[in-house]
């Protein structure tokens, strides 16, 4: 049911990248590679993509594909259903960590059919329905301050509308991520530039794994990106408050931390101050044991899916290549990997708080994926802030024809579905179909993104002409 091949062909977000790279190939021909021919290149790069009838076409294609996608979280709900059922454990007093967790999460879809179902009319569409509604784990890895926040959706909604309401809650969680990066003042773009780079958002493919799956990313990455921009506007001690929920919500944005504590000791306060809210304020109404249980069913979900084809972490890179390496040790690897870039960045010109500032915290970013046990093809959502920062850098500040073939590149792998390169043109996802040669790509990926941002960042100007510093940091900290 499931087909690698048709995702790529049915992804719009594909094919307006390879759309552009054409166009840039057939520009750079047209012009002969005339340096003085990159500005004018992007800007008819730019005008077919947001003409009347492409951009129109490409956002009905792009809802299409979305809603199709929250159509099916609704009608056949995935993971979100681990957090349903774990907050209904949590409301009958029982542990949100049990043992027969699928068990749960079937009695609950038996006893609560999907109000609508399209299916009744169209039995292909239902054939696929009852196909996808069996991709439940067995053991609940979320984080409790998760599950805690579920109870209450839970309690007043049955598994079909929470699957709803949660992927609502997502794609105004996205809106939200390109309203912050616009009102910082660091990009501009018309509206029907944010239109075309809202659709192309929502039409990505880890934007629909997200929300066919009813997952949170989409709740991390505004926090993410809410923290960006305080810090930017000179708030450190509020900015702190996003990145600790988004660590009780997910512990991989926990590396921000690190880069608190060198860069903005003011914001890594009011992170472990919140951190320690959110970490003490359930306790009495569910015990310090859920912590125990949380802790036990996270190894057992590292140690079973730390060397799957689609995990995408620097973990899995190794062992997906025959270097069958500890988690622990991969940990003080990317470690001391975040350590030695730290030392180095310290080392150079403190940039004005701007174009420095950005690249700088989009590497951290990419670090926070990379370097996490587990990180799933919609964890990607929370690169939204990276690209965005490294497509200004190349696009704006450092226009040149070697910089936009690489930026469109880069795009145009991304919008690959990762299931794509793990399974290449296979008509169906087994261990069998796996492509030895091509699942590590999607990594890698990663890593090309964080080295450019590096070497941007290790180049980037002691003063940036498009910012202006309202809050400055210091080496002392407080």
């Amino acid at each position: 049911m499931f087909n690698p091949t048709r995702e790529l062909i049915l992804n719009p977000t594909f094919w307006g990248c390879l759309a552009a790279f054409l166009i840039l190939i057939w520009q750079f021909a047209r012009l002969r590679g005339d340096p003085a021919g990159v500005v004018p290149a992007g800007a008819a790069i730019r005008k077919f993509l947001t003409g009347p009838a492409p951009l129109a076409v490409f956002i009905f294609a792009a809802i299409a594909r979305a809603g199709f996608a929250v159509y099916m979280a609704y009608v056949a709900p995935l993971d979100i259903m681990q957090d349903f059922a774990s907050a209904r454990q949590l409301l009958q007093g029982d542990s949100a960590y049990p043992s027969d967790m699928k068990a749960i999460i079937w009695d609950s879809l038996e006893r609560n059919p999907p109000a609508l179902s399209l299916g009744r009319w169209i039995p292909s569409l239902r054939q696929k329905e009852v196909w996808e509604t069996h991709s439940f784990l067995s053991i609940q890895a979320h984080p409790p301050l998760l599950l805690i926040l579920a109870v209450p959706i839970a309690a007043l909604l049955g598994p079909h509308a929470t699957a709803l309401f949660v992927d609502l809650l997502s794609l105004a969680g996205l809106g939200l991520v390109l309203l912050l990066i616009l009102k910082s003042g660091a990009f501009h773009l018309t509206p029907r530039s944010a239109a075309l780079v809202f659709a192309f958002l929502i039409a990505w493919e880890p934007t629909i794994s997200l929300l066919r799956q009813g997952q949170s990313g989409l709740l991390i990455s505004p926090l993410i990106v809410l923290a960006w921009f305080l810090l930017r506007r000179g708030h450190p001690w509020l900015a702190g408050i996003p990145i600790g929920v988004a660590t009780c919500l997910k512990l991989y944005p926990g590396l921000l931390l690190v880069y608190l504590l060198f860069y903005h000791r003011r914001a890594l306060a009011t992170a472990l101050v919140t951190i320690l809210i959110a970490f003490v304020t359930p306790v009495p109404f569910v015990g310090w044991r859920i912590y125990s249980e949380y802790y036990s069913a996270a190894g057992a979900i590292a140690k079973i899916y730390g060397s799957h084809p689609i995990n995408l972490s620097l973990l899995a890179l190794f062992t997906k290549n025959g270097l069958p390496m500890s988690g622990v040790l991969v940990a003080l690897l990317g470690l001391a990997s975040v350590a030695a870039t730290i030392l180095y960045l310290r080392s150079r010109p403190d940039p004005v708080f701007g174009e420095g500032f950005d690249l700088e915290y989009s590497l951290f970013v990419i670090f926070m994926v990379l370097l996490s046990p587990i990180a799933w093809d919609h964890y990607l959502v929370i690169l939204i802030l990276p690209i965005v920062v490294l497509g200004r850098q190349v696009l704006s500040n450092r226009p040149c024809w070697t910089n936009l073939f690489g930026f469109g590149l880069l795009m145009l792998f991304l919008s690959i579905p990762v299931l794509t390169f793990v399974f290449p043109f296979s008509d169906k996802v087994s261990p069998e179909a796996v492509n030895i040669r091509t699942v590590s790509i999607p990594s890698l990926l990663l890593i090309a993104l964080a080295l450019w941002i590096a070497r941007l960042r290790v180049t980037a100007n002691a003063r940036s002409a498009l910012d202006k510093p309202s809050y400055r940091r210091t080496s002392a900290g407080f």
